[in-house]
């Protein structure tokens, strides 16, 4: 059997949260409205939730912009006004909102545990997708009033399709980025002072077991399966029942995702599945965050989708 190993640094999960800079004062100074919200999940997370309000329209669509791994809701905004992702939404009329994982420089803080305990870092992106997202969508779709909900999704948003919450939350779209040969160099500077925005080891070792095992499911527990699952393997996330539409971005030159990985991710969802190759513009993982013509060639594809949705 191929065994498929991701190693990082311990040092991961522990980036001080104190020593980030504040995202409110980012998007602040690059001359947008901005409000704070906290959310404190089921299993006592709390998590920080950015919105980018639309002052004059209270009944603007809405977008929920979701960072990836070790990411947090800094990351899209980094290319500034004009380019980066939520701010050409905000322009297009969205009311754009940006979640922050449990875990990250944003939102390390629980009711009962500190980051510095254990239990504190005991969770996956199983987690985030079954819990911080659904209880975050309600938490906006509450506060906004909306009957829609427009998504765009850099991470873990496959995940809230297998417990089968997402057809209890009213979704419209869902794009997913896969994470730099097209980067501008003066972003290394600001990337470098908010990433890595700290993560889980489990998290790592959930995508380890994926590659390993070859299937999209729930976390291994190996000689705890029969008691969490009652089955010996952990069962498969169900994608077939989703039914509205999926965008998939992909590129050859994106390592973490590769072709036929999502091909079977977007057979696996079903009809309502479209892929998008940007291959021709040799994009890599982390272009759809960081690169010269992201907001170009990516955003404004993404923009176009939402307003003829």
């Amino acid at each position: 059997m191929n065994t498929v190993l991701i190693c990082v640094s311990v040092l991961l999960g522990l980036i001080s949260a104190q020593s980030v800079p504040s995202v409110e004062n980012l998007i602040k100074s690059d001359g947008y409205p901005v409000e704070t919200h906290f959310h404190t999940t089921s299993d006592g997370y709390i998590l920080r939730i950015h919105r980018i309000p639309q002052l004059k329209n209270h009944s603007a669509k809405v977008a929920l912009v979701h960072h990836g791994l070790a990411c947090s809701s800094a990351d899209f905004l980094l290319l500034g006004p004009g380019q980066a992702l939520p701010y050409m939404l905000h322009d297009a009329g969205f009311d754009v909102w940006l979640l922050n994982d449990r875990g990250n420089t944003q939102s390390r803080n629980h009711t009962t545990l500190s980051p510095h305990d254990r239990d504190f870092w005991d969770f996956s992106w199983h987690e985030i997708g079954v819990i911080d997202l659904p209880e975050t969508i309600d938490l906006i779709l509450k506060t906004t009033g909306a009957s829609e909900e427009f998504t765009q999704s850099f991470g873990h948003f496959e995940v809230m399709f297998g417990p089968n919450v997402a057809n209890q939350k009213i979704l419209d779209i869902f794009l997913f980025l896969n994470r730099p040969v097209n980067m501008n160099e003066n972003m290394k500077s600001k990337i470098n002072a908010w990433v890595p925005a700290g993560a889980s080891t489990k998290q790592t070792i959930h995508y380890s077991q994926l590659m390993n095992s070859g299937h999209f499911r729930y976390y291994d527990y190996f000689v705890g399966n029969i008691a969490i699952y009652g089955s010996i393997e952990p069962p498969d996330y169900d994608l077939g029942h989703v039914n509205f539409p999926n965008y998939l971005f992909w590129s050859n030159n994106d390592l973490l995702s590769s072709e036929k990985d999502v091909k079977l991710l977007c057979k696996a969802i079903g009809s309502s599945c479209t892929m998008v190759s940007f291959s021709h513009y040799n994009t890599t993982h982390r272009d759809y965050l960081y690169s010269r013509f992201a907001s170009e060639k990516i955003y404004s594809k993404i923009v176009n989708i939402f307003n003829k949705s």
